[in-house]
């Protein structure tokens, strides 16, 4: 049920300009409160992902700007 109601509010997304409607078919919800969480959870991953194919010795380098 959790995952439907996410689905939903990512998916699910109309937005007016210039008087007319538009529905926006990729990305998060613009305004939406759970956007910037989404966004988060997915740039944990993306980093994680990052770092497990760095070589460790560039990792000195990356691990701090990551945080």
């Amino acid at each position: 049920m959790f995952i439907t109601l996410i689905e939903h509010c990512l998916t699910i997304t109309y937005f007016s300009y210039n008087n007319q409607f538009y529905e926006q078919t990729s990305g998060t919800a613009m305004g939406s409160p759970i956007s910037p969480v989404i966004a988060y959870i997915f740039m944990e991953h993306f980093k994680k992902k990052v770092l497990r194919k760095t070589p460790a010795k560039n990792q000195k380098f990356l691990i701090p700007l990551c945080r």
